[in-house]
C-alpha cells in the first residue's frame, strides 16, 4: 500500500499541515520537528505527489526537458542527472521529447498551461535557439540550457558549459601523436551546436600541425551507427584511405569501425578509429574505443541544481557552471592498453 501523508503525520506525532510545511520548505518550522517530519518521510520512504504539492502551495514542483536527440544513451544519461538532483527536493521530472521544427506556441503551451511547469532544461538544438529562450523569458518560465562552449568572459546564469571544442583538441593531438597525418572526420551536423565545436577542436589542431584535411575527408552526418558506416565505407574505400578517422560521437565511431571490418581492414592495425562521450557504444565495441569522456549523468546534475536555485530564489546562479570532457586511450587507437 502506497505511503500517504497521513502515516507520515502520525509517526511523526504531527499535524498533516505541518508535514506539508516541511515538504515544502517553508521557514517557519522549528528545526526539531522538521528533524521528525524527515525522519519519518525516511522511514517510510515517502514520496510526495507533485500535483498535489503544487495545488496546495500554488507553486509548481514539477521540472521539464526539452530535447530532439535521436542518442538514446544521451537521452538516459541526462534524464539520471536531472532525477539524482530532483528527487532530493522532492520534484517531479518530465521528459518532453520535441521536434526542432515544432511551433513555439505548442510547446509554451504544453510547458505552461499542460505540465504547470516550475522551470525547464533544454539541451540541443533548443538550448542554442534564441527565438525559444526569449519566448521563455516572456512567459516567465525559468530555464537552464546546457550549451557547447568554453567558458566566456561574459558570463550566463542561465547555461551549463561544455567545452566539447577542447575534448575534441585532446582526442584529435592524440592522433597526431601517434604519428598520423591523413586524418578523416566523421561529425554531426550543423543543426547540433557540438557538432560545430567537435569539429573546430578538430580543425585546430590539424593547423597547429601543418596537416591539411580536405573537406573531402570530413563527412558531416546524423549521429547514428548507420551513418557511420555509411561514412566509414566511402572513406576507406578510397585509394589513398586515412589512417586515422576521427567520429563525432561513440555511435559513429562503431558505425566506422563496424565499415572496416566489412572491407577486411583492422582497427588500429589498417586504421585507427577514435569516437566522442564514452557512451557504452565505446565499451562494447571490439576493439574498445578510445573517446573522450563526457559525464552526461554530472552535466545534468549541475542544470538541475542552477534551475532549483532559480526557480527557490535559494542559492548562488551567479557562479560560472562548466564542464571540460577528458581524453580516455583505449585499443582501437594504441592496440592492447
Amino acid at each position: 500500500m502506497k505511503t500517504t501523508i497521513d502515516d507520515v503525520a502520525a509517526l511523526a506525532g504531527v499535524s498533516i499541515k505541518t508535514v506539508s510545511r516541511v515538504m515544502n520548505n517553508e521557514p517557519a518550522v522549528r528545526a526539531t520537528t522538521r528533524d521528525k517530519v524527515m525522519k519519518a518521510v525516511e522511514e517510510l520512504n515517502y514520496r510526495p505527489n507533485a500535483a498535489a504539492r503544487s495545488f496546495a502551495s500554488k507553486h509548481s514542483f514539477t521540472i521539464a526537458v526539452l530535447y530532439d536527440n535521436p542518442n538514446a544513451y544521451y537521452v538516459t544519461d541526462i534524464q539520471r542527472g536531472l532525477l539524482n538532483c530532483l528527487r532530493r527536493q522532492n520534484y517531479e521530472l518530465i521528459i518532453h521529447p520535441v521536434s526542432a521544427s515544432e511551433n513555439y506556441d505548442d510547446i509554451i503551451s504544453s510547458l505552461k498551461l499542460g505540465a504547470r511547469v516550475a522551470g525547464v532544461v533544454l539541451t540541443s538544438p533548443f538550448s542554442e535557439d534564441q527565438t525559444l529562450l526569449d519566448r521563455l523569458t516572456q512567459e516567465d518560465i525559468a530555464y537552464v540550457k546546457i550549451i557547447s562552449s568554453a567558458l566566456p568572459d561574459d558570463i550566463d546564469e542561465h547555461a551549463v558549459y561544455v567545452d566539447d571544442a577542447a575534448g575534441s583538441e585532446q582526442i584529435s593531438r592524440h592522433l597526431v601523436q601517434l604519428g598520423h597525418r591523413n586524418i578523416a572526420a566523421v561529425m554531426g551536423t550543423e543543426s547540433h551546436f557540438s557538432s560545430i565545436q567537435r569539429l573546430e577542436g578538430f580543425k585546430r589542431v590539424m593547423k597547429q600541425n601543418d596537416i591539411e584535411v580536405p573537406e573531402t575527408s570530413i563527412i558531416a552526418s546524423e549521429y547514428t551507427f548507420d551513418a557511420g558506416q555509411e561514412a566509414g565505407i566511402k572513406l576507406l574505400s578510397r585509394a589513398s584511405r586515412p589512417s586515422a578517422i576521427l567520429a563525432g560521437n561513440d555511435e559513429l565511431a562503431a558505425g566506422v569501425l563496424s565499415a572496416a571490418r566489412q572491407l577486411d581492414l583492422k582497427c588500429p592495425d589498417d586504421v585507427v578509429i577514435a569516437g566522442f562521450e564514452n557512451s557504452p557504444f565505446s565499451r562494447q565495441s571490439w576493439p574498445q574505443l578510445t573517446t573522450v569522456h563526457q559525464n552526461n549523468i554530472y552535466i545534468a546534475e549541475l542544470a538541475a541544481l542552477r534551475l532549483l536555485a532559480k526557480v527557490s530564489g535559494k542559492g548562488d546562479t551567479s557562479e560560472p557552471l562548466s564542464y571540460t570532457p577528458r581524453l580516455i586511450v583505449r585499443e582501437s587507437t594504441v592496440g592492447k592498453v
